[in-house]
């Protein structure tokens, strides 16, 4: 993967994006601040820049190839559009199940997953570890944890125990990502094309 791969992949969501001469950044509008790659001498850049304090430029994360820092852009900015186009629309349209509240129960997180059609395969509470799922596991009766599975049926993130709804929440959040994942893919595929799907550790950053 490179800049103008994910400059193209970005398009097909109508996340607006620019080649630069040393990159590539998002498009914001006047006195916004912005993400970009950048290419120094050495390494690829992850970077804020800060229109509203001078432009100043806070280097996120450093990278040794091309390709490493595209994938790592790339799957930034599907975590955030995934919460701004899905899942924060979702809460606010659905309110009377609680969810993100500290009242959401264990029912109420079913039915958020009932509403969105979302498949089992991607979400466990009986402590079932299935590959690329979120598992949800008591810790005693008003906490939990919460685990990403992914390929082998490896554990790849652990959360720290939380209250129940935050955990329920942290679920949520995560099974709703892995599920716009897959559709995201599927329709890269429909449109011909042709790109390789994200390893645990990308996805790892678009379900953080």
């Amino acid at each position: 993967m490179n800049t103008n791969k994910v400059l193209l992949l970005l398009n097909k969501l109508s996340i607006p994006m620019q080649i630069t001469k040393n990159g590539l950044e998002e498009k914001s509008g006047q006195g916004k601040s912005f993400y970009r790659l950048h290419k120094d001498k050495l390494n690829w850049q992850f970077e804020l820049v800060e229109k509203e304090n001078n432009y100043k430029v806070k280097v996120l994360k450093s990278f040794s190839s091309e390709s490493e820092a595209s994938k790592y852009f790339y799957s930034f900015q599907l975590k955030r559009y995934f919460f701004e186009q899905y899942i924060y629309p979702f809460e606010q349209d659905n309110k009377d199940i609680n969810i993100g509240e500290p009242h959401c129960s264990l029912k109420d997180l079913q039915e958020a997953f009932n509403r969105l059609n979302i498949n089992k395969s991607y979400y466990s509470f009986n402590g079932l570890k299935k590959a690329n799922s979120i598992l949800l596991e008591p810790v005693n009766v008003t906490e939990s944890k919460v685990f990403f599975i992914g390929e082998d049926q490896k554990i790849v993130v652990e959360s720290p125990i939380a209250e129940n709804w935050l955990a329920y929440y942290n679920t949520f959040k995560k099974a709703y990502k892995l599920y716009l994942l897959d559709k995201h893919f599927e329709y890269l595929l429909s449109c011909g094309l042709d790109t390789e799907k994200l390893s645990d550790e990308y996805i790892k950053l678009v379900l953080s």
